[in-house]
């Protein structure tokens, strides 16, 4: 929080949500596989259950969120992992899950999808498709 802070003065970025300035996935990381210049990959893409894992994480901080309206800015990859992890077809383009059980040790099932769709085809083909670059889509999240 500390950098974009600095950056973007006008956001309250003060929020008492018990995130930090420390990404304890990215600190996982650095531990299995040693620095990023180490590392020759994307080690998150070879790692969708923890990417799963986040999304779900990032839905429970949402809906403790008192705010009606909320916008969100994000890569991909990510939305692409969160909107199709365990889904029908999975999540596309997905590379070698090299990490594997190492990482997912206490995940229990970790094909349970991150969203459900309740049966929604169309919603489901919309957040599925590829993002294009600075793409924005609205959709309303129900708790």
């Amino acid at each position: 929080r500390s950098s974009p802070a600095a950056d973007f003065p006008r956001v309250n970025f003060s929020a008492d949500d018990g995130v930090g300035d420390e990404d304890e996935l990215w600190a996982r990381y650095e531990n299995l596989c040693g620095p990023t210049s180490a590392h020759d990959g994307h080690r998150e893409s070879r790692d969708l259950p923890s990417v799963a894992d986040r999304g779900r994480a990032f839905f429970a901080w949402l809906r403790r969120r008192p705010e009606r309206e909320v916008i969100v800015s994000s890569h991909s990859a990510f939305l692409r992992c969160v909107f199709s992890w365990g889904q029908d077809g999975g999540v596309r383009a997905a590379p070698d899950q090299a990490l594997g059980e190492s990482v997912w040790d206490g995940f229990g099932d970790v094909n349970v999808p991150v969203v459900d769709y309740r049966g929604d085809v169309k919603l489901e083909c919309d957040l599925r498709r590829d993002w294009e670059n600075c793409e924005m889509r609205t959709f309303l999240v129900a708790f």
